[in-house]
């Protein structure tokens, strides 16, 4: 949820630099996709630094310390593929939406809407909504972490509904699909 980097200053003082779930992006020491604390060691003496991670339960914390220019060289080659699903769900839903007014089929047109949550909740997963969409809103971004994914569940659950005409295939299960979207975003809000 949240880790401090200390670094201790030549007068004996620490200052410290933050990132997590707990702090909005944009108060990161360095805001970006994931928490990236900077190591500023001196080219004359030994540099002492002390890392604190704190979570909300017991965790495994992956750390890599890396030189910049490959940081921003594994950063580059990451952010092309996700510009290209970014690039492939805006296109998706653009052709959804196009199709559904063309065609005045409203499954076409409903196929946008769980694209797009599904396009938010890689997007979240990678850490570009909270970076990019709301740097401001920790709790937001933390929610909707969770959120998205439930809603694009049901809001895919109707399109497959109205797309197979479910109700006219399977009368007696007619309701089942609705009271699942239903409880999908009942599950979203809590």
């Amino acid at each position: 949820n949240r880790a401090t980097l200390y670094t201790r200053e030549a007068g004996g003082g620490w200052r410290s630099h933050s990132a997590g779930d707990r702090l909005p992006v944009a108060d990161w020491a360095l805001p970006g996709r994931q928490p990236v604390l900077p190591l500023a060691p001196s080219p004359t003496q030994a540099t002492e630094h002390l890392l604190r991670i704190e979570h909300a339960h017991p965790i495994s914390v992956p750390i890599l310390l890396t030189e910049e220019h490959q940081w921003l060289t594994r950063e580059r080659l990451v952010a092309l593929g996700l510009g290209a699903y970014i690039g492939l769900t805006l296109l998706a839903m653009a052709v959804a939406l196009a199709a559904g007014l063309w065609m005045r089929d409203a499954a076409s047109a409903l196929f946008a809407l769980p694209t797009l949550l599904l396009g938010l909740s890689a997007a979240g997963f990678a850490g570009l909504n909270g970076w990019l969409l709301w740097p401001r809103l920790a709790a937001w971004n933390d929610y909707s972490s969770a959120a998205f994914p439930l809603l694009s569940l049901a809001a895919m659950l109707v399109f497959l509904v109205v797309a197979t005409a479910f109700g006219d295939r399977a009368p007696r299960l007619r309701r089942l699909p609705w009271a699942l979207a239903a409880a999908g975003l009942l599950l979203a809000a809590v």
